[in-house]
């Protein structure tokens, strides 16, 4: 982008080194009610963030205009700021040379409205016709977003990158009459021919329907079932148990382990790969102009190594790992993953479903559990499998217990890998949790 050009003769005219992290994103949303389109937005949208390092401080601004006036406006914004301290040791990494993953969908120039909204109605019929007590299909939604962007810094650093991402999302409220259930699904590509609309309205309709008539087990201890969303939610509290950051400020139950310690089931191997191919989470270089890597975390239950930025590299004397990630243009680079994911096992799920346990639709109270000590209380729901075969809808209870014990007590690990954004798993099998119900 031209505009980083701007950026950093603005700061070299200042004497000082800095970066530039630049986006641009259009956005297509198609939402439909009642067999109808309800909503067509499209938005077009830029923003870049620039970083002045001075006397091993720095200062941060931000952008929303493609203006040389309002670029150099920021640069002297940030010079002017620059007083957060701990950047003493902080190292601008030169230009790095990569072949970024493909992510971009090469039919996105001929994805039509009509083909937004044909899908997004797809969606909402298969999840009517499919669900034999489905009252409502609510705000079924299909989104679509390109990416572009753009790091540069005074070190020579320069890249690029593209994305294309879609994501279609339902909700299915199913009426036996006395109560209601409602079920949300959401499934997403850079591809948009992998969006099976068709199969996200079966599954919300099903699942709804099925999520009726639950109550509470009796108090005890079962085997978890973890399908790919569930264990997915579960994943994006563990991961940033694997940040450096965490480690350095003491925010991680990993934070006494050293690398080569046994601290998961011998069955689990837990990657983030940042070059993957048409995957949510890829990129050829980091928010720091880092390159991007294929990082084994977890191998065969031992702990492989953490994720590091610039900052914690250094503070660890460790290399960048290609982890400092940008929620966006307004935020500062930090530890981050890329595509974090369980590696799938050997386990058919077809066998797994042939067994016993607790079979987890979704869990509630994620957001709760303890990053040091590891500990959680969650609220779940789902149904309680019985030789094969699905015996009641269940809800009303709790599990409880340790991260630790999650990670040690894996059995199973499936093949059907499942990505929500740039977090996947296949279905996981976690044996002996301690329930609370009745």
């Amino acid at each position: 982008m031209e505009i980083l050009k701007t950026v950093l003769s603005e700061i070299n005219a200042l004497g000082l080194q800095g970066d530039a992290y630049c986006e641009k994103n259009l956005k297509n949303e198609t939402m439909v009610n009642d067999g109808e389109v309800d909503q067509i937005r499209q938005s077009d949208s830029f923003g870049c963030g620039v970083r002045v390092f001075k006397n091993g401080r720095m200062g941060f601004a931000f952008f929303t205009a493609d203006d040389a006036a309002e670029a150099k406006k920021a640069v002297n914004k940030a010079a002017d700021t620059a007083l957060i301290e701990g950047y003493e040791k902080y190292t601008l990494v030169p230009f790095c040379k990569c072949d970024p993953p493909d992510t971009v969908d090469p039919d996105y120039n001929s994805i039509t409205a009509k083909l937004r909204q044909d899908k997004a109605l797809e969606a909402e019929s298969a999840a009517k016709k499919y669900g034999k007590k489905v009252k409502f299909v609510r705000d079924t939604n299909l989104t679509d977003i390109k990416n572009t962007s753009c790091y540069m810094n005074t070190q020579g650093a320069d890249s690029l990158s593209e994305k294309t991402y879609y994501y279609c999302f339902t909700s299915a409220i199913s009426s036996d009459g006395a109560t209601q259930e409602a079920s949300e699904v959401m499934t997403g590509s850079c591809l948009f021919k992998d969006i099976d609309a068709g199969k996200l309205g079966r599954e919300a309709a099903e699942k709804a329907d099925m999520l009726l008539g639950g109550g509470p087990l009796k108090t005890g201890r079962y085997d978890l079932i973890l399908p790919p969303q569930a264990a997915v939610d579960f994943l994006q509290i563990l991961a940033p148990l694997f940040y450096a950051s965490n480690i350095r400020k003491g925010k991680s139950l990993f934070g006494s382990n050293k690398e080569g310690d046994t601290v998961a089931s011998s069955i689990l191997n837990i990657n983030d790969d940042a070059l993957l191919a048409f995957r949510a989470g890829s990129f050829g270089t980091d928010g720091e102009g880092t390159a991007g890597k294929n990082k084994m975390l977890i191998k065969h239950g031992k702990l492989m190594e953490f994720l590091y930025d610039i900052s914690s590299a250094d503070y660890f004397k460790k290399a960048p790992g290609g982890n400092g990630t940008r929620a966006s243009f307004k935020t500062l680079p930090e530890c981050g993953v890329s595509n974090f994911y369980i590696v799938p096992g050997d386990s058919r799920k077809e066998k797994v479903m042939k067994g016993n346990g607790l079979i987890i639709n979704s869990l509630m109270g994620l957001h709760t559990a303890d990053p040091v000590s590891g500990n959680f209380s969650l609220g779940l729901n789902g149904w309680l499998l019985e030789k094969g075969e699905i015996k009641q809808a269940v809800k009303e209870m709790l599990v409880t217990g340790n991260i630790k014990d999650v990670l040690m007590n894996v059995r199973d690990v499936c093949e059907d890998i499942t990505f929500y954004f740039n977090y996947g798993s296949p279905t996981v099998v976690i044996g002996n949790m301690a329930a609370a119900g009745r």
